[in-house]
């Protein structure tokens, strides 16, 4: 009979790619693209950090939602969650009442990401 073979030497399956909801927290990037430059491990944790304190603030502190993507984006200009913090300031922005300025960042946000994770919810939000 043939030699059983042990089970290490089977290559391992390949992971199923998982989608989030839209209000899930943001998942940082598997693997950094050729135009992240030198990003840290720590830097986008930082990042993921700082912008899930800004998801748990929309529903009860829009303003400083809106004031934590603010900071972000001064602090992370070209980070790896660029696209969810612009959405969660759309979001702050229209909760707050500021609809025209919402709908202004909600035109670039949508046409550089219409399929994003957040991009049904500022859809939404504005009625478009």
């Amino acid at each position: 009979p043939p030699a059983p073979v042990a089970a290490s030497s089977r290559p391992a399956p390949k992971p199923i790619a998982k989608t989030r909801a839209d209000d899930e927290g943001p998942a940082a990037p598997a693997e950094p693209s050729s135009s992240v430059g030198e990003r840290t491990a720590a830097q986008v944790a930082d990042e993921a950090r700082q912008l899930n304190e800004a998801r748990r603030a929309l529903a009860g502190d829009p303003a400083r939602a809106l004031a934590l993507t603010e900071a972000g984006e001064a602090e992370f200009p070209d980070g790896a969650l660029v696209q969810e913090r612009r959405g969660y300031a759309i979001l702050a922005l229209v909760a707050l009442g500021r609809h025209e300025e919402a709908g202004t960042r909600a035109a670039g946000y949508l046409e550089r990401w219409p399929k994003g994770p957040l991009s049904r919810r500022v859809r939404e939000a504005l009625a478009r």
